[in-house]
């Protein structure tokens, strides 16, 4: 039943602070004013911010979003519970448990209502994150701070924008339809000025560029100490992903190439032993090494994604499988085909056995704890964001040129047969080889991609079809994909009503016609 789903709203009241005075230097904060701490921050950065700065990036790797007890609080731990929400509402994932996976609402399409834990899932952790940002951006002058001083200012931005770039995906429907909807309050600083009702789509996303492009600059030079930040490139990529959502694709070319600069692909033995748990992998450029210290166990991405481990994903029997038709449309000379068991076959493990098209992508890491790292950013991805890009302008030979030097790097022997890439075919490619890491949902959205699980040769269990339409199917225009502001804001926010709401059900869907998008011109 769904009585599951309201479990999180009823602990919502009080389970989460924002991380801010709680993580300033005890010296700083007390009897200091804002001003003061200001004044010193110009001067000792990270004395001053450095332990605001780090709960912020806690938040993003290690926060349940919504305080949950029990299943749902290990399923929504930060940035990779959000990557694994989006694997499991998308054409992308299979559960081999049916209706009994706990994953099993969401792959549904029947998490999306206010009431429901899921509606509060993003909502909870990326405000929270913006909270922790806004406490250490007024606090550093860009004019008159150190090196120190401005990466800092740079890193929250950047943090900054991310969230409200996932906030507005979640929310609403996709930037290149819906520029003029009602989407998300804007919360900067009180300097900066905020919307504390919807502000449009249109106004979140000049936000999120103004707060990305923002952080490039701070950022340039600055050298960062662990792959677990974020510096210039990676901010670079960030924005990538945001120019393709809004169809600025020469600014999405230009962000991906910047942003891969100096990173190498991994080969072909890389691609098939590497566990994708790795951040000293040469492709990473943006993750975070767990450590005993650090892991959270079972409420892990390592716990849900690795077969092969005690997790709930491996021993527990809650294998996410691979879609059979992305694993039909691998190459049988490319090694990520055997990332994943064989239609017809098994694979033993040491008391269980993972069942056919099981993923053996994502391997144990430190035997008995746990510590698959996260990974949130690789050099390959920024390839398929330009590669899409250029094709989108019509440049399908410098699109294959590019995509050819990724696919090359995972075939066993020979070369790749097209001599083009059609956006069909970098779609395809994209979905193979990003499969499992967080991207499926919000590519549906944005290629405005139907729900299809019901199609001759599925191997999802018709349990776990959405119950939208029972044939498996939901057009990408249905209410379902966008979730609904969760019901504590329409309660308290008193900038925003019920009348403010998403609306499901018939009187929610999009025209199809009116929004198709039909020209991927560059806007």
């Amino acid at each position: 039943m769904k009585l599951t789903k309201y479990l999180g709203m009823v602990l919502l009241a009080g389970t989460l602070t924002a991380c801010g005075d709680d993580f300033l230097d005890p010296k700083y904060s007390g009897y200091a004013t804002s001003e003061e701490i200001a004044g010193a921050a110009q001067d000792d950065p990270q004395g001053v911010l450095g332990s605001q700065l780090d709960g912020v990036y806690a938040t993003l790797s290690f926060k349940s979003a919504t305080g949950a007890d029990g299943i749902n609080g290990h399923m929504d731990r930060g940035l990779c519970g959000v990557m694994m929400l989006s694997n499991n509402t998308s054409n992308d994932v299979s559960l081999s448990m049916g209706n009994g996976d706990p994953w099993h609402f969401d792959k549904q399409l029947d998490y999306y209502a206010q009431e429901y834990i899921r509606a509060g899932w993003g909502w909870n952790l990326f405000y929270t994150i913006i909270k922790g940002a806004n406490d250490v951006i007024p606090m550093i002058d860009p004019e008159t701070a150190t090196a120190d001083g401005k990466a800092m200012l740079g890193q929250a931005l950047a943090l900054r924008g991310l969230s409200y770039f996932y906030l507005a995906q979640f929310y609403q429907d996709t930037y290149a339809t819906s520029q003029n909807k009602p989407c998300i309050p804007l919360l900067p600083t009180d300097a900066e000025g905020s919307i504390q009702s919807r502000a449009t789509v249109q106004q979140v996303y000049d936000q999120i560029v103004k707060d990305l492009t923002t952080a490039i600059d701070l950022l340039d030079g600055w050298k960062r100490t662990s792959k677990s930040q974020v510096d210039k490139q990676v901010a670079q990529g960030i924005l990538s992903r945001v120019y393709l959502v809004m169809h600025k694709w020469t600014d999405a070319i230009d962000m991906a190439q910047a942003a891969r600069a100096g990173y190498s692909l991994m080969n072909v033995d890389e691609a098939f032993n590497y566990n994708y748990q790795d951040v000293t992998n040469s492709e990473i450029m943006w993750g975070v090494d767990i450590t005993t210290s650090t892991s959270m166990i079972y409420a892990s991405f390592q716990s849900w994604m690795c077969a092969q481990y005690y997790g709930y994903g491996g021993q527990v029997g809650a294998f996410q499988l691979i879609d059979a038709n992305i694993y039909n449309s691998i190459a049988d000379n490319d090694v990520r085909k055997y990332l994943y068991v064989a239609p017809g076959d098994t694979y033993p493990c040491e008391d269980w056995t993972i069942p056919a098209y099981g993923n053996l992508k994502f391997k144990a890491a430190g035997a008995e704890d746990f510590l698959g790292d996260y990974i949130y950013m690789r050099s390959s991805e920024m390839v398929l964001a330009e590669a899409e890009a250029l094709s989108r302008l019509g440049r399908a030979q410098d699109a294959y040129t590019v995509i050819s030097e990724l696919v090359n790097n995972r075939l066993l022997e020979g070369e790749w047969e097209y001599k083009k890439a059609p956006i069909e075919v970098i779609q395809m490619q994209r979905r193979i080889e990003l499969w499992g890491e967080g991207f499926s949902y919000f590519d549906h959205r944005r290629w405005q991609m139907d729900m299809d699980r019901g199609y001759e040769g599925t191997n999802d269990h018709p349990s776990a079809w959405p119950i939208h339409l029972q044939n498996g199917f939901v057009p990408w225009y249905h209410y379902a994909w966008r979730y609904q502001l969760p019901l504590r804001e329409i309660q308290e926010n008193e900038s925003i009503t019920e009348d403010d709401q998403n609306v499901i059900g018939e009187e929610g869907n999009q025209d199809p016609v009116a929004d198709k998008i039909t020209d991927w011109s560059e806007k």
